[in-house]
């Protein structure tokens, strides 16, 4: 937060569901400013991020400009999968104290900040993220990268310390270490918890949230089988 709160432009790079667009949203509240969040996506155009002008010749604010202008705070939302061509109209907003919109040249507001969250750094797709695509590199020197990991004090008060818990944090380091198309988010732990209080099955919830459809040899790598399930049973 201090960085936003120096006027840093701030990338956030993080798994899915670590938080980043929860983050953005609360420094949004501690520094009092209006959230602006924008979702981006390879059919997000130049319009979607500075606004147009309609038929009548009436400009048509979004969010930038009203961030920009007024004061704010803007999240680019899923940044990396935007089309790097269309981030770089972003480049006065960004660096300049000025931005160029349809009808008018705007100077940019003491107040304006900006947040761009994404699952890569940028560089274009992964085997886990195939949507994401190259970023501009200029685009990207104007923000202070931070990468996040998930909150696993706050996944345990979430879940009263659940053992399911614990055991969701060993697969998920697991899944890194073999690198696996696999993710286990805070909402994936929420969600378990939940069921499993509702007498769900442990190995159905698995394959609902965590495993998906993963190939069998890939499962097996990460999740001991039956044994841990009938023990996480009797702890539950």
């Amino acid at each position: 937060m201090r960085k936003v709160n120096r006027g840093r432009n701030v990338l956030l790079v993080g798994e899915t569901g670590t938080g980043k667009t929860h983050i953005a949203e609360q420094i949004a509240q501690a520094l009092d400013l209006e959230y602006f969040p924008q979702s981006v996506g390879s059919q997000t155009t130049k319009s979607d991020l500075i606004g147009y002008t309609d038929v009548n010749g009436n400009y048509v604010p979004v969010g930038l400009y009203k961030a920009f202008k007024f004061g704010g705070l803007y999240l680019l939302d899923e940044f990396d999968s935007g089309n790097a061509g269309v981030a770089t109209v972003l480049n006065a907003a960004l660096s300049n104290g000025y931005m160029s919109f349809p009808h008018e040249v705007v100077p940019k507001h003491e107040n304006f900040r900006c947040i761009a969250a994404a699952n890569t750094f940028g560089k274009g797709a992964n085997r886990k993220y195939v949507g994401r695509l190259k970023q501009d590199f200029a685009v990207l020197k104007r923000f202070a990268v931070i990468e996040m990991d998930y909150d696993k004090e706050l996944e345990l008060t979430l879940t009263e310390n659940a053992e399911s818990t614990y055991l969701l944090h060993d697969l998920r380091d697991k899944i890194a270490a073999h690198n696996l198309e696999m993710a286990v988010t805070t909402r994936d732990i929420v969600w378990i918890h939940e069921d499993l209080l509702d007498g769900d099955d442990l190995q159905d919830v698995m394959h609902e949230y965590i495993f998906q459809g993963a190939p069998i040899e890939q499962i097996v790598k990460v999740w001991t089988g039956k044994e841990s399930i009938n023990n996480l049973k009797v702890a539950i």
